[in-house]
């Protein structure tokens, strides 16, 4: 597994930082005073990768990917993290997709576990994708350690 989550770093760090960071002024600038934009992590994903592996295990697969799949309801703040980023970040470590929508990750998932002309479910398949799922968000985990995160809920 420790390889595996070696591999997928890279595309991990591309990943949070497409997917899953806003950006925020920096108010010091550089030397020469030009002031850039650093990007920061909503705090909310930590929690967010870190229940994923737990709703695996506890929930399966499937059921997992359709609740990270939803979009926060009207009553909730929208300039919040959203869960399904955390999928779409987790598509682009495991698919190379540049743009997945929401709900590309439990899409592609359901076509390779199901047995063709069958609602049958291949558990090999299953479990196959369940591990790289895993180790994928573990290398998310870890890539997100090198961005800032939000101080506050906004």
């Amino acid at each position: 597994m420790k390889k595996e989550i070696t591999k997928l770093m890279f595309k991990a760090e591309e990943a949070v930082e497409k997917f899953l960071t806003k950006t925020k002024p920096n108010a010091k600038g550089d030397e020469a005073g030009h002031k850039d934009e650093d990007p920061v992590v909503h705090k909310e994903y930590k929690g967010y990768v870190a229940s994923l592996g737990a709703a695996l295990r506890t929930s399966g697969l499937i059921p997992t990917l359709a609740f990270y799949s939803a979009e926060k309801s009207e009553k909730e703040n929208t300039n919040t993290a959203q869960r399904y980023k955390l999928l779409q970040a987790i598509a682009y470590c495991l698919f190379k997709e540049e743009n997945p929508d929401r709900t590309f990750l439990i899409n592609e998932i359901s076509q390779k576990i199901y047995c063709p002309n069958s609602d049958e479910i291949n558990r090999k398949k299953l479990k196959k994708w369940e591990k790289r799922i895993t180790e994928a968000s573990i290398a998310i985990k870890l890539a997100m350690r090198n961005f800032k995160f939000t101080e506050e809920e906004e």
